[in-house]
Parts: C-alpha cells; structure tokens; sequence
C-alpha cells in the first residue's frame, strides 16, 4: 500500500519538477538524542533525571535541579558507513566528520522564598541531525533505465516546448533531449531512450552532507526540592547539501553513432531556519524515584532548495554537455508534535536507571509552498496522512559510579514510521551507547560511544522503473565532554 501511495506521490512531484517529497518531510522530522557525552551514552534516558544541560532540548524542567552554575563543550567524531545490494551486487561506502555536538551554559540563582529554592537559566546548542553520508550502488540492469524513465516522463509533451530550459516542465528530460539520450517514439509526442538494447550498466553515486543545528534558551525553578519546573525555546539552524550522479553505459556494441553513456549529476542546496518550543517538569516523588514529563510543539521550519543540473552524453564520436539555470524553490514544514515521559530510579549515590517513553505521531507532519511559490503540496500531505503513523519511542539507560570514574550505557529504539510495517525509505533504529566518566571536584570530563543501525529499501530512480536497493546504514560516533561547575 505504501509503494502504491509513494508512486502516486512521486508522479505528482515530478509534475510540479522540483517540488519536495514526504520522504524529505521525514528526514528532517525524525530527530533523535543529541548533547552530552554523559547524556549520550545513556541514550539519551535522562528524562527524569535532570542536572545535565541536554536537559535543555529534552525536558526543559531538568534545569530546575542545577544549584551551581555550570558549562559544557563537546566535540565529537563521527563514521558513517553503507551497504547497498543491487541487482544481486553489493557496494560499500564510507565518510568521516568532526563535529560540534553540544555547548551550553546553565546559571542557578539561590532565592531567598522558602518554598522556591532556585531559579535558573540555560543557553545551549545541540546538534539534532546529521546528513553526513556517502553512497555508492553498481550493477547492470536488463530491464527499464533512468534514461526510460526521463522519456515516459515527457509522453504527451511536444518536442517544441523541450527547446528552453527555463519553461521546460521537466529538467531532466529537457537535458537528455538536448543531449540526444532519448529519442523521438514512433507515435507523435511520445519518446523512448536511446539506448538500442537492455543491457546497461549502472553507477549512481549521492554524497551528502549537513546538520540540523538547534540554540535553546531555557528558564527553570525548582520549588521546595520536590518539584522542577521549565519552559525552553528552540532555534533552529538547517543546512543539507547534495551531490548526486547517476551514469549508464551501454554494454554492447553501439555504432557509429548510438548512444554509448551518459552521465547526470545534480547540486543540491537546501537551507532554513525553524523554531519550537518545549516545557516541561520533574517531581521528586521520593529520594529513590523521580518521574518526568515534557511536551515539545512542532518545528516550523522555513527552507529553500537551489539546484543546478549538468548532463553530458557520448554517442558514436560525439560528445555534448549542458547545465541547466539554477532553480530555485520555498516551501514551509511543520514537524511532530511529541509527548515524553520518564520514570527514574535513584539507588543511594551508587547508581541510577532511567526509562524514557516518547510519543510521536508523523501523520500530523506537513509541508506547503512559502515565498512566491506556488506548488501545490496536498498530494505530498495526503501521502503523509495516509501511509505514517504514530511512533512509540523508548530510551533505557544506566549510571554505576565508582568514584572518581562512573561507566554508564544504554539503549534507544525508534520505531517503524511506516504504517504497513515496511522499510521503504524508513524503518526502525535501533542506537546502542556506553561511556566513562572521571569527576574531580568542580570538573569533570566524560566520553560516549554511540552506534546506529537501520535496514531500509530504496530507489535511486523512480520505482515505476527501477528495481529496489537493499540499504544498510550504521553510524559510529565518538564524543568527548568537558565540563566545570561553579
């Protein structure tokens, strides 16, 4: 049903040429934990713990259990590798990134109420997503190319409306026409590739890279050291980029002047802003257990797309090449809203066990045109609406301290988004986190090792024409903390 749905969904986006997809709508919904090395290698689980400045982008009223004033920097590493089998041929790729994953701030002022003890405020910067990821899939196919897709693309349109980039519907298309990789078909206004058998070999390559950055700004209190109440607001920094190239070469005899390969490669820039805001609070039901709630609103993100299309072919002793104008598209996104809640577990100052439940429904995800344009996105929404659902998330994690050091680990499952329960182009995470820590007076430093792996099915053309890619992903990041309390 998904498939079915996903079909409809990508003609309709290639009717409008460059309009955005459900697929891209997920990726920039489907966050997951980010700060502190301490709150990386539990998982994220710290929901009801609070004291950390993660707290921040989790549940906001974690600040209110800060008593001192604290600061935190954290650098990380990370490794991103894929597997992708195609057409019975496998391909592996990897890239590697230095990052920022956290810096914040947190000042506690003591108040003189008897009731209220302290209040406080936080600024801190988590970097929430990351699109750091190399691709490589290869294999020969008998069947449908990309280049049959870019002449069914165009069946219906005259071959007088394919001679100016700036009004062709279809980019693509208007690039293999020029560039002789499709042909004129034997009924009027119809087209057909240019290569003259099946045979063709396949080498699609996608470099990506980028982050979602989010500053937040935080005020909390903790009254009468039974209650930590806080509200936080979330500014958002997105930036994605895209290097994409798909060649196809004849794997037979081509003449004197066939078609014998042609490559396509697309640039893509994608960046915006977006905004959210968070509350939330923990209560101290004894010195054992401590429960947690926290409400996020959606994201509103404002983005632009710029992409440039460059297409060269050879046929016989021919060679032609041609870019297309940069276009250039604004389009609004609204994300999940999302429901945590966290139960904690205190034993003495020897250990602590937290459990975080998190509630999200991306059927609720949505995208509309911005600026001047004017695409038509209800198709996409309906896709949305019909084909995700509500996500029941859960983090575990653990501290053991042996003073002055404290190992800690934990894990995060995510689930499937996709309401048939398939993996085309999502599927369940599984995130798997340990790491030390040495505490020495007013300072302290942590590491964490985080793994991430998922399973997915894809398409690098249309799935009308193309035979699906068996992706795997497994991210390994690395992150050292740095902290002082004062």
């Amino acid at each position: 049903m998904k498939k079915t749905l996903l079909i409809i969904g990508l003609i309709m986006s290639y009717a409008t040429s460059y309009a955005q997809s459900d697929i891209q709508v997920w990726q920039l919904s489907s966050l997951e934990f980010s700060g502190t090395s301490r709150y990386n290698a539990m998982a994220g689980a710290f929901g009801a713990l609070g004291g950390d400045v993660s707290m921040l982008s989790q549940n906001p009223g974690g600040i209110g259990l800060f008593r001192r004033s604290e600061f935190t920097f954290t650098p990380g590493f990370q490794l991103n590798s894929t597997n992708d089998t195609y057409l019975g041929k496998t391909s592996d790729d990897i890239v590697a990134n230095f990052n920022l994953n956290n810096i914040g701030y947190v000042s506690s002022t003591k108040l003189e109420e008897d009731n209220w003890r302290n209040v406080q405020f936080g600024i801190s910067y988590n970097r929430v997503k990351d699109f750091y990821s190399n691709q490589t899939i290869i294999g020969t196919t008998n069947g449908t190319t990309y280049a049959d897709q870019l002449a069914g693309m165009i069946s219906g349109v005259s071959a007088e409306n394919l001679v100016d980039p700036e009004s062709a519907s279809i980019i693509d298309s208007y690039l293999a026409w020029q560039n002789y990789v499709i042909d004129p078909g034997e009924i009027e206004n119809t087209y057909v590739s240019a290569f003259a058998e099946d045979s063709v070999r396949q080498v699609y390559n996608n470099e990506s890279k980028g982050r979602i950055g989010e500053t937040t700004i935080a005020f909390g209190g903790n009254y009468n050291d039974r209650v930590y109440l806080g509200a936080a607001i979330g500014f958002q920094r997105i930036k994605m980029s895209e290097d994409i190239s798909l060649k196809e070469t004849a794997q037979y005899e081509v003449g004197a002047s066939g078609l014998a390969t042609y490559r396509i490669g697309k640039e893509i820039e994608r960046e915006g802003v977006g905004i959210n805001f968070k509350i939330g609070g923990i209560f101290r039901v004894n010195n054992n257990i401590r429960a947690g709630i926290a409400y996020h609103s959606p994201s509103f993100m404002s983005l632009e797309t710029n992409e440039t299309v460059t297409m060269s072919a050879v046929s016989g002793s021919t060679e032609r090449s041609e870019t297309s104008p940069q276009f250039r598209s604004e389009y609004n996104i609204s994300t999940p809203t999302k429901i945590i809640g966290s139960l904690a577990v205190i034993i003495g100052k020897q250990a602590v066990i937290d459990v975080d439940y998190e509630y999200a429904d991306f059927r609720k995800m949505r995208i509309k045109s911005g600026g001047d344009s004017e695409v038509d996105f209800s198709a996409v929404n309906q896709t949305i609406s019909s084909v995700y659902q509500a996500t029941n998330n859960v983090r575990v994690g653990g501290e053991w301290r042996l003073k002055p050091f404290s190992l800690r680990a934990g894990m995060a499952y995510y689930q499937n988004p996709n309401k048939d329960g398939s993996s085309l182009y999502a599927s369940e995470r599984l995130i798997y986190t340990g790491g030390v820590g040495y505490k020495r007076e007013n300072t302290y430093i942590d590491m964490a090792l985080r793994i991430r792996s998922t399973e997915e099915q894809t398409y690098f053309y249309h799935p009308l024409y193309a035979e699906s890619v068996d992706h795997k992903y497994k991210g390994t990041s690395l992150s050292i903390t740095w902290g002082t309390r004062f």
